[in-house]
């Protein structure tokens, strides 16, 4: 799906969750390349929502 498009439908990633990312990335001492390779401002929401998800399950937050 076209990215333009994407953001226009509110698929794409929010800055509250790319703010969380950071926080948990700065956390779990890692990078986001060791979880996806699409570019942080290219992520969708679902792909930042099971990024966040592997973080906080590393971190033993569930």
């Amino acid at each position: 799906m076209d990215k333009d498009l994407m953001e226009e439908l509110g698929l794409m990633v929010t800055d509250s969750q790319l703010d969380y990312i950071d926080t948990l990335l700065d956390q779990a001492g890692g990078v986001l390349e060791d979880y996806t390779d699409t570019p942080l401002e290219e992520l969708s929401k679902d792909e930042a929502s099971d990024i966040i998800d592997e973080l906080k399950g590393e971190l033993g937050y569930d």
